[in-house]
């Protein structure tokens, strides 16, 4: 069965422009590709500029919104460290399980209540009203 080249106007999906398409139909690089390898150190440099840093650790991570949160923990939580984390809906399941699958005590908490403590303990005077 013959497909029809379509002009596309709803809401979706919609017609990809002939550049996309292109870039499609041309042969992958791998991971270890010299020529990706030169591509990644060059985004690397036009994202420092973007940021204004000059951190060499600066790098793009291909994946969902949460991407970067999950990097962060696996590089930075130790297995049996003590980690706190404010749960709030759905978004910070994902944290806690992040975390609990890298061995570490997960302690869940209101962010709420965070907020209290941190600023019972760091002026006992202060009242803090209820978020929003």
């Amino acid at each position: 069965m013959p497909l029809l080249d379509r002009t596309l106007l709803g809401s979706g999906p919609s017609n990809p422009y002939p550049e996309a398409t292109q870039a499609l139909a041309a042969p992958l690089l791998g991971h270890l590709d010299p020529d990706f390898l030169g591509i990644l150190d060059e985004t690397c440099d036009r994202l420092r500029t973007v940021w204004g840093t000059a951190n060499r650790r600066t790098l793009p991570l291909s994946g969902t919104g949460s991407i970067g949160m999950e990097a962060a923990f696996a590089n930075t939580v130790a297995p049996g460290a003590v980690v706190v984390v404010a749960v709030h809906a759905e978004t910070s399941t994902g944290a806690v399980s992040d975390i609990a699958a890298l061995a570490a005590a997960v302690h869940e908490r209101d962010p709420e209540a965070l907020v209290l403590a941190t600023a019972t303990a760091a002026a006992p005077t202060t009242t803090r009203h209820r978020w929003p």
